[in-house]
């Protein structure tokens, strides 16, 4: 690096700040290393002791200021939240900028919504489901109390259907003890049914 660029960087960084007869000895210093690493590295340290242990010494850096467009936005905005105010669009106090930029709902993070822990295949089946509740095939019921177990009634034409159902099932079974007993009371609860 050239002492031309240095000095150019330096004017860069600190801008108006910048003055060169304070600069001027960490240049020469940094510069007679000629290229060197390890000499510029420990001049550099030597330097940075020395002013360490040097009262009365200030070291001024630039504050960061606001770009001027930023400025201008925010003005604006607080303006308009000015006009709502008036027109009574808002109650109570006028909020700070940070409260509209940053609202605390926003910064409270609740549960995730859609966090899939299993992967690929339960993506597949949460949409399954939500697309065979669209359809009707499957009944959302919500509640409250998730240990609350909820016990949905069918309907007495439901009911028959099912026994016509399990009954042709238990004749198709190939184990004829155990399934013609459940057949029987099957047909029994079929006839109370009608």
């Amino acid at each position: 690096m050239t002492l031309l660029t240095a000095e150019t960087k330096l004017q860069e960084l600190l801008k108006d700040q910048f003055v060169y007869e304070h600069w001027q000895g960490a240049l020469n210093i940094v510069m007679g290393a000629k290229g060197d690493v390890t000499e510029a590295i420990a001049a550099v340290e030597r330097l940075a002791t020395a002013t360490l242990h040097h009262t009365g010494l200030t070291i001024k850096l630039p504050t960061s200021s606001c770009p001027p467009q930023l400025t201008v936005l925010e003005e604006a905005l607080m303006e308009s939240i000015q006009i709502l105010k008036l027109q009574k669009r808002i109650l109570g106090p006028l909020p700070t900028l940070d409260e509209i930029l940053d609202p605390k709902e926003e910064q409270e993070i609740g549960e995730f919504q859609y966090q899939f822990e299993g992967g690929d295949a339960e993506i597949v089946a949460v949409v399954q489901c939500e697309l065979a509740v669209k359809q009707g095939e499957i009944v959302e019921i919500q509640s409250d109390d998730k240990d609350e177990e909820i016990l949905v009634t069918p309907s007495t034409t439901d009911l028959i259907q099912m026994c016509k159902t399990l009954e042709v099932a238990c004749m198709a079974a190939s184990d004829v003890d155990s399934t013609l007993d459940l057949a029987r009371s099957l047909h029994k609860f079929h006839g109370m049914l009608q």
